[in-house]
Protein backbone atom coordinates (compact mmCIF):
# COMPACT_ATOMS: atom_id res chain seq x y z
CA UNK A 1 0.00 0.00 0.00
CA UNK A 2 1.43 3.25 -1.09
CA UNK A 3 0.37 6.73 -2.52
CA UNK A 4 0.97 5.79 -5.86
CA UNK A 5 -1.51 3.24 -5.80
CA UNK A 6 -4.02 5.11 -8.73
CA UNK A 7 -7.23 4.17 -7.38
CA UNK A 8 -6.54 5.32 -4.23
CA UNK A 9 -4.57 8.31 -5.00
CA UNK A 10 -7.42 9.54 -6.90
CA UNK A 11 -9.77 8.88 -4.09
CA UNK A 12 -7.29 10.92 -1.22
CA UNK A 13 -7.64 13.48 -3.86
CA UNK A 14 -10.76 13.93 -3.87
CA UNK A 15 -11.08 13.94 -0.52
CA UNK A 16 -8.60 16.62 -0.44
CA UNK A 17 -10.34 18.77 -2.79
CA UNK A 18 -13.78 17.70 -1.04
CA UNK A 19 -12.67 19.14 2.09
CA UNK A 20 -11.67 22.62 0.66
CA UNK A 21 -7.80 21.32 1.97
CA UNK A 22 -5.12 23.25 0.36
CA UNK A 23 -2.72 21.20 -1.98
CA UNK A 24 -0.21 21.37 0.25
CA UNK A 25 -2.09 18.88 2.57
CA UNK A 26 -0.92 16.25 0.43
CA UNK A 27 2.28 15.37 2.44
CA UNK A 28 0.37 15.18 6.00
CA UNK A 29 -2.03 12.58 3.79
CA UNK A 30 1.93 10.57 3.25
CA UNK A 31 3.55 11.29 6.12
CA UNK A 32 0.93 10.86 8.69
CA UNK A 33 -2.40 9.50 7.58
CA UNK A 34 -0.75 6.65 5.61
CA UNK A 35 1.50 5.16 8.21
CA UNK A 36 -1.11 5.80 10.77
CA UNK A 37 -3.63 3.76 8.53
CA UNK A 38 -1.69 1.16 8.77
CA UNK A 39 -0.63 0.90 12.39
CA UNK A 40 -4.48 0.74 12.95
CA UNK A 41 -5.02 -1.89 10.25
CA UNK A 42 -2.05 -4.02 11.86
CA UNK A 43 -4.02 -3.97 15.29
CA UNK A 44 -7.23 -4.43 13.56
CA UNK A 45 -5.75 -7.21 11.53
CA UNK A 46 -4.93 -9.18 15.26
CA UNK A 47 -8.25 -7.91 16.95
CA UNK A 48 -11.06 -10.80 17.47
CA UNK A 49 -14.33 -8.47 16.87
CA UNK A 50 -14.74 -5.03 16.30
CA UNK A 51 -12.01 -2.11 17.02
CA UNK A 52 -12.81 0.49 18.57
CA UNK A 53 -10.67 3.50 17.93
CA UNK A 54 -10.87 6.51 20.56
CA UNK A 55 -9.49 9.73 18.86
CA UNK A 56 -9.00 12.58 21.59
CA UNK A 57 -8.05 16.43 20.27
CA UNK A 58 -9.00 20.02 21.55
CA UNK A 59 -11.85 21.82 19.34
CA UNK A 60 -10.18 22.56 15.78
CA UNK A 61 -7.21 19.96 15.65
CA UNK A 62 -8.57 17.88 13.03
CA UNK A 63 -10.28 15.35 14.75
CA UNK A 64 -13.07 15.49 11.80
CA UNK A 65 -10.67 15.55 9.31
CA UNK A 66 -8.32 12.91 10.80
CA UNK A 67 -11.18 10.37 10.99
CA UNK A 68 -12.58 11.12 7.24
CA UNK A 69 -9.10 10.04 5.99
CA UNK A 70 -8.57 6.97 8.17
CA UNK A 71 -12.25 5.54 6.98
CA UNK A 72 -11.28 6.09 3.50
CA UNK A 73 -8.03 4.43 3.30
CA UNK A 74 -9.27 1.51 5.81
CA UNK A 75 -11.74 0.86 3.73
CA UNK A 76 -10.23 1.26 0.22
CA UNK A 77 -6.52 0.29 0.57
CA UNK A 78 -7.07 -2.52 3.24
CA UNK A 79 -10.61 -3.33 2.79
CA UNK A 80 -11.87 -2.80 6.46
CA UNK A 81 -15.49 -1.36 6.77
CA UNK A 82 -15.05 1.88 9.10
CA UNK A 83 -17.59 3.53 10.79
CA UNK A 84 -17.79 7.38 12.14
CA UNK A 85 -19.12 8.56 15.16
CA UNK A 86 -18.73 11.85 17.30
CA UNK A 87 -18.97 13.23 20.29
CA UNK A 88 -20.89 15.85 19.07
CA UNK A 89 -23.68 14.28 18.45
CA UNK A 90 -24.92 13.37 21.15
CA UNK A 91 -24.90 16.33 23.08
CA UNK A 92 -28.73 16.91 25.10
CA UNK A 93 -30.96 18.77 23.58
CA UNK A 94 -31.64 22.21 23.83
CA UNK A 95 -34.60 21.47 26.34
CA UNK A 96 -33.01 19.01 28.25
CA UNK A 97 -29.77 21.27 28.72
CA UNK A 98 -32.44 23.79 30.10
CA UNK A 99 -33.55 21.36 32.36
CA UNK A 100 -30.12 20.43 34.09
CA UNK A 101 -29.04 24.08 34.01
CA UNK A 102 -32.25 24.48 36.24
CA UNK A 103 -31.59 21.77 38.37
CA UNK A 104 -27.77 21.67 38.92
CA UNK A 105 -25.53 24.67 37.50
CA UNK A 106 -26.79 27.61 35.00
CA UNK A 107 -23.27 26.95 32.88
CA UNK A 108 -24.85 23.59 31.45
CA UNK A 109 -27.13 25.07 29.25
CA UNK A 110 -24.25 25.29 26.48
CA UNK A 111 -23.34 22.27 25.42
CA UNK A 112 -19.55 20.92 25.75
CA UNK A 113 -18.46 20.02 29.19
CA UNK A 114 -19.23 15.78 30.38
CA UNK A 115 -22.78 16.19 31.79
CA UNK A 116 -24.15 18.02 28.86
CA UNK A 117 -24.13 14.61 26.39
CA UNK A 118 -26.73 11.72 26.32
CA UNK A 119 -24.92 9.05 28.27
CA UNK A 120 -27.38 6.56 27.94
CA UNK A 121 -27.87 6.91 23.78
CA UNK A 122 -24.03 7.49 23.75
CA UNK A 123 -23.19 3.88 25.24
CA UNK A 124 -26.34 2.29 23.65
CA UNK A 125 -25.05 3.27 20.33
CA UNK A 126 -21.93 2.40 20.91
CA UNK A 127 -22.56 -0.75 22.42
CA UNK A 128 -24.57 -1.54 18.90
CA UNK A 129 -21.78 -0.96 17.26
CA UNK A 130 -19.38 -3.34 19.31
CA UNK A 131 -21.46 -5.87 18.91
CA UNK A 132 -21.11 -5.37 14.88
CA UNK A 133 -25.46 -4.72 15.34
CA UNK A 134 -26.95 -1.83 12.30
CA UNK A 135 -27.55 1.27 14.16
CA UNK A 136 -29.24 4.69 14.18
CA UNK A 137 -26.56 7.64 14.79
CA UNK A 138 -28.10 10.52 15.84
CA UNK A 139 -26.93 13.98 14.48
CA UNK A 140 -26.24 17.05 16.22
CA UNK A 141 -26.75 20.61 14.58
CA UNK A 142 -24.35 23.32 15.94
CA UNK A 143 -26.03 26.30 14.49
CA UNK A 144 -29.40 25.42 15.76
CA UNK A 145 -27.84 24.32 18.95
CA UNK A 146 -29.96 21.04 19.13
CA UNK A 147 -30.03 17.41 18.24
CA UNK A 148 -32.03 17.06 14.74
CA UNK A 149 -35.44 14.21 14.99
CA UNK A 150 -34.70 10.28 14.22
CA UNK A 151 -36.13 11.22 10.91
CA UNK A 152 -32.70 12.91 9.74
CA UNK A 153 -30.68 10.34 11.64
CA UNK A 154 -27.97 8.32 9.44
CA UNK A 155 -28.09 4.32 9.10
CA UNK A 156 -24.78 2.78 10.09
CA UNK A 157 -24.39 -0.99 9.15
CA UNK A 158 -22.05 -3.01 10.95
CA UNK A 159 -18.38 -2.02 10.61
CA UNK A 160 -15.21 -3.81 11.78
CA UNK A 161 -13.67 -0.69 13.00
CA UNK A 162 -15.36 2.00 15.02
CA UNK A 163 -13.78 5.71 14.84
CA UNK A 164 -14.89 7.61 17.80
CA UNK A 165 -13.71 11.29 17.57
CA UNK A 166 -14.44 14.14 20.77
CA UNK A 167 -12.24 16.73 22.10
CA UNK A 168 -12.73 14.80 25.88
CA UNK A 169 -12.32 11.11 24.80
CA UNK A 170 -10.23 9.36 27.33
CA UNK A 171 -9.61 12.75 29.03
CA UNK A 172 -8.10 12.02 32.79
CA UNK A 173 -10.70 13.86 35.52
CA UNK A 174 -9.19 16.04 38.53
CA UNK A 175 -8.53 15.94 41.72
CA UNK A 176 -11.06 17.25 43.58
CA UNK A 177 -8.02 19.45 45.21
CA UNK A 178 -7.12 20.54 41.32
CA UNK A 179 -11.05 22.40 41.31
CA UNK A 180 -10.98 24.69 43.90
CA UNK A 181 -8.83 27.54 42.04
CA UNK A 182 -10.47 28.89 38.51
CA UNK A 183 -8.62 28.67 35.31
CA UNK A 184 -10.24 31.13 33.66
CA UNK A 185 -13.10 34.40 33.86
CA UNK A 186 -16.09 31.95 33.53
CA UNK A 187 -15.24 29.90 36.04
CA UNK A 188 -14.31 33.25 38.64
CA UNK A 189 -17.33 34.94 37.82
CA UNK A 190 -20.18 32.20 37.11
CA UNK A 191 -19.15 29.20 39.19
CA UNK A 192 -17.46 30.58 41.76
CA UNK A 193 -18.78 27.57 44.19
CA UNK A 194 -16.99 25.13 42.02
CA UNK A 195 -20.20 23.65 41.41
CA UNK A 196 -20.63 23.47 37.52
CA UNK A 197 -16.74 22.16 36.92
CA UNK A 198 -17.32 19.80 39.97
CA UNK A 199 -20.17 18.31 38.13
CA UNK A 200 -18.40 17.95 34.81
CA UNK A 201 -15.52 16.05 36.13
CA UNK A 202 -17.72 13.88 37.90
CA UNK A 203 -19.40 12.93 34.78
CA UNK A 204 -15.98 12.76 32.74
CA UNK A 205 -14.99 10.45 35.51
CA UNK A 206 -18.46 8.29 34.05
CA UNK A 207 -17.31 8.89 30.48
CA UNK A 208 -14.28 7.27 30.74
CA UNK A 209 -15.84 3.98 33.06
CA UNK A 210 -19.02 3.16 30.62
CA UNK A 211 -17.12 4.11 27.51
CA UNK A 212 -13.84 5.31 26.74
CA UNK A 213 -11.61 2.84 29.21
CA UNK A 214 -13.57 0.17 26.07
CA UNK A 215 -10.86 1.59 23.60
CA UNK A 216 -8.59 -0.63 21.93
CA UNK A 217 -6.94 2.23 20.75
CA UNK A 218 -6.47 5.35 22.68
CA UNK A 219 -5.64 8.40 20.29
CA UNK A 220 -4.70 12.24 20.65
CA UNK A 221 -3.95 15.07 18.31
CA UNK A 222 -1.64 17.42 20.92
CA UNK A 223 -2.70 20.50 20.45
CA UNK A 224 0.68 23.09 21.20
CA UNK A 225 -1.33 24.53 23.73
CA UNK A 226 -4.76 25.84 24.67
CA UNK A 227 -4.17 29.07 23.70
CA UNK A 228 -4.34 27.82 20.03
CA UNK A 229 -7.82 26.58 20.31
CA UNK A 230 -9.23 30.20 19.88
CA UNK A 231 -8.28 30.56 16.70
CA UNK A 232 -8.69 27.30 15.29
CA UNK A 233 -12.01 27.08 16.88
CA UNK A 234 -12.92 30.44 15.04
CA UNK A 235 -11.45 28.81 11.49
CA UNK A 236 -14.14 26.31 12.45
CA UNK A 237 -16.92 28.84 12.71
CA UNK A 238 -15.75 30.27 9.45
CA UNK A 239 -16.06 26.95 7.64
CA UNK A 240 -19.40 26.21 9.22
CA UNK A 241 -20.55 29.78 7.49
CA UNK A 242 -19.33 28.35 4.44
CA UNK A 243 -20.93 24.40 4.60
CA UNK A 244 -24.63 26.72 5.62
CA UNK A 245 -24.58 30.02 3.50
CA UNK A 246 -27.56 29.31 2.41
CA UNK A 247 -28.91 28.97 5.58
CA UNK A 248 -30.47 31.94 8.70
CA UNK A 249 -28.24 30.11 10.82
CA UNK A 250 -25.61 32.34 12.81
CA UNK A 251 -22.25 31.47 13.62
CA UNK A 252 -20.22 32.90 16.76
CA UNK A 253 -18.65 36.05 16.88
CA UNK A 254 -15.66 36.45 18.76
CA UNK A 255 -16.89 38.02 21.59
CA UNK A 256 -19.11 35.35 21.58
CA UNK A 257 -16.61 32.23 20.93
CA UNK A 258 -13.99 33.61 23.79
CA UNK A 259 -16.73 33.04 26.06
CA UNK A 260 -17.64 29.42 24.42
CA UNK A 261 -14.12 27.44 24.39
CA UNK A 262 -14.01 29.00 28.27
CA UNK A 263 -16.33 26.07 28.93
CA UNK A 264 -13.75 23.50 27.64
CA UNK A 265 -10.57 25.32 28.96
CA UNK A 266 -10.15 22.92 32.27
CA UNK A 267 -10.39 19.92 30.56
CA UNK A 268 -8.06 20.55 27.80
CA UNK A 269 -5.51 22.36 29.45
CA UNK A 270 -5.82 18.86 32.05
CA UNK A 271 -5.57 16.80 29.01
CA UNK A 272 -2.47 18.39 27.09
CA UNK A 273 -0.89 18.02 30.01
CA UNK A 274 -1.33 14.76 31.11
CA UNK A 275 -3.00 12.34 28.11
CA UNK A 276 0.23 11.94 26.37
CA UNK A 277 2.40 9.91 28.95
CA UNK A 278 -0.04 8.87 30.95
CA UNK A 279 -3.45 7.64 28.67
CA UNK A 280 -2.95 7.78 24.93
CA UNK A 281 -1.19 4.71 22.85
CA UNK A 282 -0.73 7.29 19.72
CA UNK A 283 0.09 10.72 19.67
CA UNK A 284 0.21 12.90 17.08
CA UNK A 285 1.75 16.48 18.15
CA UNK A 286 0.72 19.53 15.97
CA UNK A 287 2.79 22.59 15.51
CA UNK A 288 1.46 26.09 15.96
CA UNK A 289 0.30 26.42 11.68
CA UNK A 290 -1.79 23.53 12.42
CA UNK A 291 0.14 20.56 11.04
CA UNK A 292 0.54 17.28 11.67
CA UNK A 293 4.21 16.64 12.86
CA UNK A 294 5.29 12.91 13.60
CA UNK A 295 3.44 9.76 14.94
CA UNK A 296 4.33 8.56 18.86
CA UNK A 297 3.48 4.89 19.70
CA UNK A 298 3.40 4.54 23.04
CA UNK A 299 6.61 1.95 24.01
CA UNK A 300 4.37 -1.58 24.01
CA UNK A 301 1.56 -0.71 21.48
CA UNK A 302 0.50 -3.33 19.60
Amino acid sequence: MNFNDRQLNKSLQDLIAQLRLPETFQPIVEQIYLPLSEILNNHVNQASGTTFISINGCQGSGKTTLTIFLKTILEKAFGKSAAIISLDDFYLKKNERITLSKKVHPLFVTRGVPGTHDLELMTDTIGQLLEASPVMLPVFDKLMDDRLEKKHWHNQAPAEVVLFEGWCNNSPAQDESALINPVNELERNEDQSAKWRTYANDMLKKYNQNIFNDADIKLMLLAPGFENVFQWRKNQEQKLALDNKESNKKIMNSAELQRFIQHYERITRHSIEHMPEQVADIVIPINDAQQLTEIKVRNGFG
